[in-house]
Order: C-alpha cells, then structure tokens, then sequence
C-alpha cells in the first residue's frame, strides 16, 4: 500500500468475496469510487447480482456525512446479498447499526474475526 492509496479493492475468486481495505477518512469521492470500483469487480463473480463484500475497517478514519451518505445511497441500488464488516473496534458498531437502518436491511453484520465474517457470507 503507497501512503497515497485510499482504498484496495480485491475479489477472492476462491470464497467469491469482494474484499475492500479502506485507509483513512471516507469522504464523498472516496465513496463514490470505492462503489464504482466494487460494482466493476462484482461483474466477475460466478454469481454477480448477489454480490458479498468484506469490508476492513480497522484503518479508516472519520466519515464525513456526505461520504456515509453516498455510500448509503449507492448501496441501496446496488444488488448486495450481504455485507460483513469486519474491524475490532467497538465503536464500528455504531456504523453497522447506522447502515443496517439506512439500507432496512438484514444482510449487514459487523466481525471481529475474519473466519467467522467469511463463514457467514458463505452461509
């Protein structure tokens, strides 16, 4: 990772996970890109309109409100079939439930091993 890279994106072809690392403050363009990026990388999984992401958010800083609201808003179009956040920090708890209200939906959870976040979304 360069000290300029906001975000990595990544499909683990073996579990047909899409993995994001996003680094730092999630702001509105860094949303929008990391939405677009996954959404082209969705196109080649086995099974694209049910696409399951890993979310690492042990190194991202603050959100502002226009960049959790971009990310909302693009998550509610996008054909998800779950999302599993994963980060050891207690205080991400309140962003899942935040996103869970958002999206009414109940195929959002937040981890804090990644086997057990894996497992899930294969379920």
């Amino acid at each position: 990772m360069s000290q300029d890279e906001k975000f990595t994106i990544e499909l683990d072809e073996k579990h047909q996970i899409i993995r994001q690392h996003i680094y730092g403050n999630l702001d509105e363009p860094l949303a929008l890109e990391i939405v677009a990026s996954s959404e082209a990388l969705a196109q080649k999984l086995k099974n694209p309109e049910k696409a399951k992401i890993l979310v690492y958010l042990d190194r991202v800083g603050m959100g502002t409100s226009r960049g959790r609201k971009a990310l909302i808003e693009n998550l509610k179009r996008q054909t998800l079939y779950k999302v599993a956040f994963l980060s050891g920090n207690p205080y991400m708890k309140v962003m899942e439930t935040f996103v869970t209200i958002a999206l009414g939906r109940d195929k959002l959870r937040l981890f804090t091993k990644e086997t057990e976040a894996v497992r899930w979304l294969q379920e």
